[in-house]
């Protein structure tokens, strides 16, 4: 009788295993690459919306901003000012251009493609499948913090309440598709690593998406519902709602400001109120280059160059910068002190919560 008893208790046992290991968790075979999700028009904006786009307080918004089918009168809090072609407008709070399907032709067609192009967009990436992940809606919570190209998929809601990573080289795609509603906490930051790049980041979400006081995120947000920025939320990338976008004192930047040091009689960087990355001068260098950017607070800062297969080649600088401008000269040699040969190189600047690459030349 026990022996009968215990190769049934063993069976449930072996049973259980085998239901257990073959859950749909965290795939250990290498994932499959991503296409890049084609954004067509919507992609040459950084907010766009179908109803309403919304701010309160300082804002500062580099990329051009779209509204259609709604009408101008749907943006507030911009004061905004129509140019005299009456094709786009312009406000203190954007550095780019507002347009709204009210507006004088060509601007309503531009804006009836884009809005198009952002709902094949949604359509793709959520049509993708073989999948890195699928599983339960807290997975981003508890399982995973450090995220490698590919697809992931969830049937629920997702919040990020812990800083996360996402990792990966230059050319990987990242798809993350959320069934639910997304959430990401105050003060917690999405972060880039080993060369990944924003515009290869798609979050594909059929609710609504909150962005907590002071959280940060890179990549492209496609929404169903509204996209809500609370207070000092920021962004790299671009926010694309179904519906609509509101904002408090945010900052969203998809492509930063291009500087050109040479013109500038006194040498001076330009006074700006936000963290940017300028093109480095001269490029293409031989045998140095200088690489400047405008820091908007004191914050932790790494300054990195790259070659083209991802690689670090020299770590310029690792640690605190103060607000205002800074300038890093680079001689073309890596870590060791060694020259490097001719070619194309990356140079980063990531700091707290703004990460951006820019290209340069070095020429022999």
């Amino acid at each position: 009788m026990k022996t009968f008893y215990s190769k049934n208790f063993l069976y449930i046992v072996l049973l259980v295993a085998v239901l257990v290991l073959s859950l749909p968790l965290y795939s250990q075979e290498e994932p499959p690459p991503q296409a890049e999700v084609n954004l067509g028009l919507a992609g040459e904006y950084v907010i766009l919306a179908k109803t309403a786009i919304t701010t309160t307080g300082t804002t500062d918004i580099t990329g051009n901003l779209g509204i259609s089918p709604a009408e101008l009168s749907n943006i507030t809090g911009f004061s905004e000012t129509l140019d005299a072609s009456g094709t786009f407008a312009t406000s203190d709070l954007v550095t780019g251009k507002i347009f709204a399907a009210d507006m004088t032709d060509p601007t309503p067609a531009n804006l009836t493609t884009a809005v198009s192009n952002m709902e094949a967009a949604y359509t793709d990436a959520t049509g993708r499948t073989l999948p890195v992940y699928t599983g339960i809606h807290d997975a981003i919570n508890e399982t995973i913090l450090d995220f490698g190209p590919g697809l992931y998929k969830w049937s629920g809601n997702v919040s990020i309440p812990n800083d996360i990573t996402i990792s990966g080289g230059e050319n990987d795609v990242w798809i993350f598709e959320i069934a639910g509603s997304f959430d990401i906490s105050a003060d917690v930051t999405v972060t880039l690593a080993g060369g990944a790049q924003t515009k290869n980041i798609f979050w594909a979400v059929a609710k609504d998406v909150n962005l907590f006081e002071r959280s940060h995120i890179v990549g492209t947000i496609l929404s169903m519902e509204t996209i809500a920025f609370r207070k000092d939320a920021s962004l790299k990338g671009r926010t694309l709602s179904h519906t609509d976008v509101t904002l408090i004192s945010n900052t969203i930047d998809f492509c930063p400001v291009d500087v050109n040091i040479e013109s500038d009689d006194n040498n001076e960087l330009p006074v700006v109120n936000k963290t940017v990355l300028y093109q480095n001068y001269p490029n293409p260098f031989n045998p140095e280059t200088v690489i400047s950017f405008n820091i908007r607070e004191e914050t932790n800062t790494k300054v990195m160059v790259y070659n083209l297969k991802g690689q670090a080649v020299k770590i310029l600088h690792d640690g605190l910068f103060n607000t205002g401008e800074h300038r890093i000269v680079w001689n073309g040699t890596d870590n060791n002190n060694k020259p490097v040969s001719s070619g194309i190189y990356f140079y980063r600047l990531t700091t707290d919560r703004y990460d951006h690459m820019n290209k340069m030349l070095l020429v022999k």
